[in-house]
């Protein structure tokens, strides 16, 4: 949703709505994955006992929701970073990230951590920590660039509006408030037999 929203506001030039809708999308995904950890550390037992009826499997579920579940949160946070830089045309960079902190970061951990320390709850924790990672990595790319990301867009943009509209086969124009004409295509200028420089009103066309 996030990254329809972006890409809606940044071609409609709203760069205002784009913060602001990236703070409120932040906050709602941040919320919502709290409320979801909270019921999974409530109710885990009983979500557990849907799966397996061994003490044994519920009680090592249990120990890897303990550790994930206030991982979520930064699990939200990179996902909405995620589709708002998407969303203002940048989409190499959420896929370097992703790739690297959740795949080869995650195999780093694991295969430098597991011979020290012998224990599950350190590949459990692999999770967590490159979601934290990856968030990080995203706020500080979103922070440095992702305003220059947003005038580059919006000028291609621009520019490719225009050409659309310049060589659009239907006669288009575009006039003020008191019908003089601002700019025509030339489908338009055709119609009329006016230069695309004409500043005529509508009603002496």
């Amino acid at each position: 949703a996030l990254t329809t929203f972006t890409g809606q506001n940044m071609g409609a030039k709203k760069y205002d709505r784009v913060k602001q809708g990236a703070k409120t999308g932040i906050l709602m995904s941040v919320l919502t994955i709290v409320c979801i950890s909270a019921l999974l550390l409530i109710l885990g037992p009983n979500v557990l006992a849907i799966f397996s009826s061994d003490p044994t499997v519920i009680n090592y579920g249990l120990y890897m929701m303990h550790i994930l579940a206030p991982g979520y949160i930064f699990l939200a946070i990179s996902h909405a970073f995620n589709g708002i830089i998407r969303g203002a045309g940048i989409a190499t960079v959420p896929m370097i990230v992703m790739v690297t902190c959740w795949c080869g970061l995650r195999m780093a951990w694991i295969l430098t951590s597991v011979p020290l320390f012998h224990d599950i709850g350190v590949v459990f924790m692999g999770w967590p920590i490159t979601w934290i990672a990856s968030a990080l990595w995203l706020f500080l790319y979103r922070r440095k660039r992702l305003m220059g990301g947003l005038v580059e867009f919006s000028t291609e943009y621009a520019w490719v509006q225009k050409q659309l509209l310049s060589e659009m086969a239907m006669p288009y124009a575009i006039a003020d408030s008191e019908g003089h004409l601002i700019w025509m295509n030339s489908a338009f200028g055709a119609v009329v037999k006016e230069d695309k420089s004409c500043r005529k009103s509508l009603t002496a066309i």
